[in-house]
């Protein structure tokens, strides 16, 4: 097989084996009585659940590419799932990845992938919609598709199948990856573009099928926000580097990413409460999106712009309207990725603490953690904060420009124990660029130093191994080769086990993270490796080598300016010369 420049030349190439195992897939049986059951038992759980008739509604099930569990705790699912169902026009269903208790159940009956509401197959569906938050769940993509009965690679898929469109923070990041299997990817959010969507979509809706799926691609397409990968072609140079990003048909280049700037207009809170969820039986309600900071490696500083706050009036009236419906009081989850920054924060959670509500708050930044917030979370009854350094050091704190020093950290955590506060999770990064093993050890010792800040039950230390993410200033960086990450975590490890008795120490795969890096930093010749992980049980080191990917050419390579990345022909607002500048 030819390789040139570290990939395989022939991209859309995949193993017969594999071609066989994913036909065989697309072959459903009948439905499983036991499934059903379980899922009305949690339907049964429920308050919120939207139930309405098919008749001549544009039908869409709504595909999160995990567990129940997770889903539902998702805010920006059950937005979609809530601002598609107050169409008239439109029924929106959910369906989910079964979860490992059940997947064994569906394979042995061969039962098609079904969706909660009305039980019903997926691929009767006229729109198969997935939210996607992280890159790791491509591969939970392709195999609900495969549940469902349906061809992975969009080509294959005719007028006579559902049209399947993913939106999320994953696909903006980058969608890659993943874009041969999806027909139209959202780049934005889903405030004000649905109202777009469903009329051009129903308006090519014909009985069975599509009237020109092609020509229903091609206008969707002419929306800001829509990007349809089938009219973009990949042109590589000799060593791999793209040489081209090609649109066709007069598709507009770049893409642009939709904002919604009206938020004030939409109910932004949760749709569906339940016990099944990971935050059990809380009421998600959205604070902030976005983050003013603008730290360089995070994505969500830069692809949210503007940052928009929900007005204080707006979130006290979400909650008691819901509350009127709820037999006891409503806990509350404050949803943002940095709530301290809203200027209001400590009295929204001052008044619903007293208005009888448990509050608990997503995301607090330690500069800002003031005596008011503090003592607004001890009044709501939250007794474990996340706070997130990021890294040991101040030197590379500010490199990253988080501008957070060690006494901002040690004071908010003063503050938290003073509040009744039990426990502490301290959020860091390893492998960023810069990074010295002074850095490494700095990590025990401020860990340490929160741990003596107050009489805390538990102080938990979590380790990420350093992703860089696209449309970030780190977006030229590579992360470090696995054997060096491992190195890097294992002194980590040993100078906390030397630094305090009561800290506790996680880790995320280094593994995991490394095939992260790659999907986020992929072009299309990584695609058909998406493929063999799904038919080997996800086992990514044969799915790269099968399918001639170099991941560590993807994930650990130091870009330059001129290249082109394989994200460029998508805009989120910052411009190239602007991050680099950052970078440099």
């Amino acid at each position: 097989m030819q390789r040139v420049g570290h990939v395989r030349r022939d991209h859309p190439w995949i193993p017969r084996a594999v071609m066989v195992y994913l036909s065989q897939q697309h072959r459903r049986g009948p439905m499983s009585y036991p499934l059903i059951q379980h899922v009305r038992r949690l339907l049964a759980e429920e308050r919120g659940t939207i139930y309405k008739p098919h008749g001549d509604r544009l039908k869409v099930a709504l595909a999160f590419p995990n567990t129940y569990r997770l889903g539902m705790s998702n805010l920006g699912y059950q937005l979609v799932y809530r601002l598609l169902n107050e169409r008239d026009d439109t029924v929106c269903e959910r369906v989910f990845l079964p979860d490992p208790a059940h997947a064994e159940e569906f394979e042995r009956g061969r039962t098609p992938l079904f969706t909660w509401e009305s039980q019903r197959p997926v691929a009767e569906f006229d729109v198969i919609g997935f939210s996607v938050s992280f890159e790791m769940d491509y591969l939970n993509v392709l195999r609900m598709l495969a549940m469902a009965g349906l061809p992975l690679r969009a080509e294959e898929r005719g007028d006579d199948y559902p049209l399947v469109i993913m939106g999320g923070p994953a696909p903006w990041v980058n969608p890659e990856a993943i874009a041969p299997y999806i027909d139209a990817i959202v780049i934005g959010e889903a405030e004000g573009l649905t109202d777009q969507i469903v009329p051009l979509i129903r308006r090519r809706l014909g009985v069975g099928g599509w009237r020109e799926k092609r020509a229903l691609l091609r206008e969707l397409a002419e929306i800001q926000g829509i990007y349809v990968p089938a009219l973009y072609d990949f042109v590589y140079h000799d060593d791999g580097t793209i040489a081209e990003i090609r649109p066709k048909d007069g598709a507009p280049y770049p893409v642009r990413r939709w904002v919604a700037r009206d938020l004030h207009r939409y109910n932004t809170a949760a749709q569906i409460v339940t016990p099944n969820a990971e935050f059990s039986q809380m009421f998600l309600a959205e604070a902030a999106r976005g983050c003013g900071q603008g730290c360089r490696f995070c994505f969500a500083g830069y692809a949210y712009r503007p940052v928009r706050y929900t007005p204080a009036d707006q979130i006290a009236r979400e909650v008691s309207t819901r509350q009127t419906t709820e037999p006891v009081p409503l806990r509350v989850g404050l949803v943002g990725s940095s709530l301290t920054d809203h200027k209001r924060i400590a009295e929204i959670t001052s008044d619903l603490a007293r208005a009888g509500h448990g509050v608990s708050l997503a995301s607090l930044r330690a500069d800002n953690l003031t005596e008011a917030v503090a003592c607004a979370i001890g009044e709501a009854g939250q007794r474990t904060v996340t706070l997130a350094p990021e890294t040991g050091s101040e030197r590379l704190r500010y490199i990253c420009r988080k501008h957070v020093t060690d006494e901002d950290i040690l004071l908010a955590a003063e503050r938290c124990a003073a509040n009744r506060v039990e426990v502490i999770k301290l959020y860091y990064i390893v492998g960023l660029p810069c990074e010295t093993d002074d850095d490494l050890d700095a990590i025990a010792h401020l860990s340490a130093r929160v741990a003596e800040t107050g009489p805390f039950r538990r102080v938990t230390m979590t380790l990420h191994p350093f992703v860089p993410k696209p449309h970030t200033a780190y977006q030229w960086a590579g992360t470090e080769r696995m054997p060096e990450m491992e190195r890097r975590l294992k002194r980590v490890h040993r100078a906390v086990r030397q630094a305090h008795r009561r800290l506790e120490f996680t880790v995320d795969s280094v593994r995991s993270s490394f095939v992260q890096a790659v999907i986020a930093t992929a072009d299309r010749r990584v695609a058909p490796a998406l493929a063999v992980a799904l038919a080997n049980g996800g086992n990514w080191r044969e799915a790269f080598r099968a399918t001639g990917i170099d991941g560590e050419w993807y994930a650990c390579r130091r870009r330059e300016f001129a290249e082109i990345l394989p994200w460029e022909h998508l805009f989120l607002g910052v411009k190239k010369e602007y991050l680099w500048r950052e970078w440099e």
